[in-house]
């Protein structure tokens, strides 16, 4: 089996939301979350299976599909 990763942003346009993640940059600032989905794919034929896991990450919480939620980032940005 293969898994295909993703860490992907979305706008959110509704700034009345109380938890959207504000960053700035360079002549605009975007407002939305972070979502991170891993897919299971079959290694014959590139199908999709089953969605593994998918994480949402706001300015306070990070909510995920397989545990509660967390206050830490699962995000991995450096070298094992």
């Amino acid at each position: 089996m293969l898994a295909a990763h993703d860490w992907s942003w979305l706008d959110y346009k509704n700034t009345a939301k109380e938890d959207l993640i504000i960053r700035a940059k360079k002549n605009a600032k975007q407002i939305g979350f972070d979502l991170y989905s891993a897919l299971l794919i079959h290694p014959d034929n590139g199908n999709p299976l089953i969605p593994i896991v998918m994480n949402l990450q706001t300015i306070k919480e990070i909510y995920s599909s397989y545990n509660k939620k967390s206050n830490t980032p699962p995000r991995v940005d450096k070298k094992m």
